[in-house]
């Protein structure tokens, strides 16, 4: 008797995260979340949930309304043509390298009106945990997940946040997952005085792929010669000072 050999199918994991939002890391820590775990044999893709605000943040003039965003917009203006051209070269990327289900999703409750064909989900990393940024929302933390799937949290990130009482909604949404982790100690300390669990602090994403992969991803390089790469949100005269004082040591200037 012949047998017909059938090879199993993979698991289908769904990612949600800052996959649209126009910053370096939110696209990188993406892709590499994606790589990571489509090489470990799974079937993954990004889950494509990009809120209004999201959209308005990045976009090269703002639709929204009143005297601040006025403001904005006339000096947006002023650099509309650099503007615009970041604007596609992010969407470029996105289209091109994250791999994303067909339909877009807006709000938590079209989330909550979709069934997924996902055996697990994954929210994580960047700071999707962060209540504050005008693009924050609940579906970071796979409340619209049907109880019967796994639930995994992968190096989330509270971002600047201190406390978070303990009846927030918040608790209920951390007791529902079968995995977390974090990505910083101030996370640690907030799902343990929420839920008091220990998780485990793992790194960002980015730093999971190997440097030949991520030089896969590089055309020509920019700069040629020895330099320090400084990439902050933050920048200060004291911080730039440091770093131009160790430029100088290594002789990078």
């Amino acid at each position: 008797m012949s047998e017909i050999y059938r090879e199993k199918p993979s698991k289908k994991v769904g990612i949600i995260t800052f996959h649209g939002a126009h910053n370096y890391g939110s696209c990188l820590q993406a892709y590499a979340l994606l790589n990571t775990i489509n090489s470990m044999g799974y079937d993954a893709e990004i889950i494509n949930f990009r809120t209004d605000n999201q959209k308005d943040q990045y976009s090269p003039l703002t639709k929204r309304k009143g005297v601040k965003y006025f403001l904005k917009n006339c000096y947006f203006f002023f650099h509309l043509k650099s503007r615009k051209k970041k604007y596609e070269l992010f969407e470029t990327f996105i289209s091109q390298y994250l791999v994303m289900g067909q339909r877009e999703y807006k709000t938590l409750e079209e989330l909550e009106c979709e069934t997924f064909p996902y055996d697990y989900f994954i929210c994580g990393s960047d700071q999707i945990w962060n209540t504050n940024p005008s693009d924050a929302n609940d579906a970071y933390f796979l409340p619209f997940v049907k109880t019967s799937k796994v639930r995994i949290a992968y190096a989330p990130s509270f971002g600047a946040i201190k406390e978070i009482k303990k009846d927030s909604r918040i608790r209920g949404y951390l007791l529902q997952f079968d995995y977390l982790s974090v990505r910083e100690e101030s996370g640690k300390a907030l799902i343990r005085n929420l839920i008091g669990a220990e998780v485990p602090l793992l790194p960002d994403p980015t730093l999971l792929l190997s440097k030949a992969k991520w030089e896969s991803l590089i055309s020509e390089r920019i700069i040629q010669g020895d330099y320090i790469l400084f990439y902050t949100l933050y920048a200060t005269p004291r911080t730039i000072g440091a770093v131009r004082a160790i430029s100088k040591k290594c002789r990078c200037l």
